[in-house]
């Protein structure tokens, strides 16, 4: 049944997906990615509040709402520069016990920084820290980015020469690639050049 209703969900036929499911509950046990699949539509369809409402409605099926739950409402929101939702959100979520993880940090750090909002992304990037969630290489690649942004070289500097490896995350072309373009665009050509010769060694080039 979940396969029925994605599919539907994903050509946007979310009332439709609503309808067979309330048709056919009785005889189902839907789950909680039976509800994400209907989160998911929602946002799709731009219908936030449903989105929202589906998560109250899954605990009453005895549904706990995941990560997934609310971190694809977060997305939404963050696509469209709403921040005071998301951080309710955000704060939301905690109380319930439903931990954000790394995708949900890097998501909003990124949904700020595109708005040039760096000191909030930089403070989302410590929340995470300080919560104890495991940065990867696309948070740092972030992180990385969005410090370049700031005029922040020698925290991004930190971060790759320090953080990542105390934290054995593997900086990947992406990684190298966002060091280059920081030190290129602010004219500092000699640790440019150190950081080019790192690539030398990189297997992944």
């Amino acid at each position: 049944m979940n396969l029925l209703l994605d599919t539907l969900c994903k050509e946007k036929k979310v009332e439709q997906a609503c309808a067979i499911f309330l048709e056919l509950n009785s005889h189902l046990s839907p789950n909680a990615h039976t509800f994400n699949i209907f989160i998911h539509g929602w946002c799709k369809v731009n219908r936030v509040e449903e989105a929202q409402w589906t998560i109250q409605e899954m605990k009453g099926y005895g549904c706990r709402p995941c990560v997934i739950s609310y971190s694809t409402i977060i997305e939404f929101y963050c696509r469209r520069s709403n921040f005071r939702k998301v951080y309710e959100l955000l704060d939301d979520m905690q109380a319930q016990g439903c931990l954000p993880n790394v995708v949900t940090y890097t998501t909003i750090m990124c949904s700020l920084a595109k708005v040039e909002e760096f000191e909030e992304a930089l403070q989302i990037a410590e929340r995470m820290k300080l919560v104890g969630c495991k940065p990867d290489t696309l948070f740092y690649n972030s992180l990385i980015h969005t410090l370049g942004r700031a005029g922040r070289l020698q925290e991004a500097v930190h971060v790759f020469e320090v953080e990542m490896p105390k934290n054995g995350v593997t900086p990947n072309t992406s990684t190298y690639n966002s060091m280059i373009a920081m030190f290129c665009h602010h004219a500092q050509e000699q640790k440019d050049l150190n950081i080019l010769k790192e690539i030398g060694k990189f297997d992944a080039l």
